[in-house]
């Protein structure tokens, strides 16, 4: 048995996945409440190691910064910028599906579409730049932060 279920809170959650038992929804929620992450690992790794072996996968990723303006002022940010500074910038959308296309080419296959809080841009300009993009490039999109404009209205 692995050290870290020895003793651990989580040990009948253990015991039942190590047996092919389904869990409850009561010990779901014990697993994402549950602050032992070394059991939890154990557990998520027994399973991992279960169904695909000892394999990993990966993607290959590309981040595409929209802008660098936002409105807020985040203490650990060296990468926001306000309208009036003479380095920030903001892309066009044929810009940002030129960048994917190019990324595409280099075997992307997840995008990664950031920047900060724009303070004039149209919640438009988000959808527009997704429909842009998703017909033409065949790969995962990903969504902006929680607090992005995109995150909370488009997926949502």
């Amino acid at each position: 048995m692995n050290f870290f279920i020895q003793r651990s809170e989580l040990r009948d959650i253990y015991d039942k996945v190590v047996a092919g038992e389904r869990i409850s929804d009561a010990d779901a929620l014990r697993l994402f409440e549950s602050k032992d992450l070394n059991a939890l690992g154990a557990i998520a790794d027994f399973v991992r190691q279960r169904k695909v072996g000892n394999r990993a996968s990966f993607i290959i990723n590309r981040y595409i910064n929209y802008s660098n303006y936002c409105i807020l002022s985040c203490q650990f940010c060296s990468f926001a910028r306000k309208k009036r500074d003479a380095d920030g910038f903001e892309l066009t959308t044929a810009q940002i599906v030129e960048k994917a296309r190019e990324a595409l080419q280099l075997g992307i296959t997840e995008l990664h579409i950031v920047g900060g809080l724009h303070p004039s841009l149209p919640f438009s300009h988000y959808t527009d730049m997704l429909k842009a993009l998703k017909p033409r490039l065949k790969f995962c999109i990903s969504r902006g932060s929680p607090k992005s404009p995109s995150s909370r209205r488009w997926w949502n």
